[in-house]
């Protein structure tokens, strides 16, 4: 998740009802804005895609592990 500032925070919500968190940052000149959002529905689906990702790597990781054990034994 996103560090928001939670002083300078405005909540405001979608049509669909969702609640997203906002933040406006300025750069250090102060001649670019940057608008931070958050929704917790969006947060989910990244937590969901990150684990999803994470579940095909280690599968990955254990046909490599799985192959390369056959093949020391001569079994392909």
């Amino acid at each position: 998740m996103r560090e928001l500032d939670e002083t300078q925070v405005v909540e405001t919500q979608t049509a669909g009802g969702e609640t997203l968190r906002l933040h406006k940052k300025w750069s250090e000149d102060g001649k670019e804005v940057e608008l931070q959002c958050h929704s917790k529905g969006r947060e989910e689906k990244e937590q969901a895609m990150l684990k999803k990702s994470c579940e095909a790597f280690e599968a990955g990781l254990q046909t490599v592990f799985v192959k390369k054990d056959f093949r020391w034994i001569g079994i392909e």
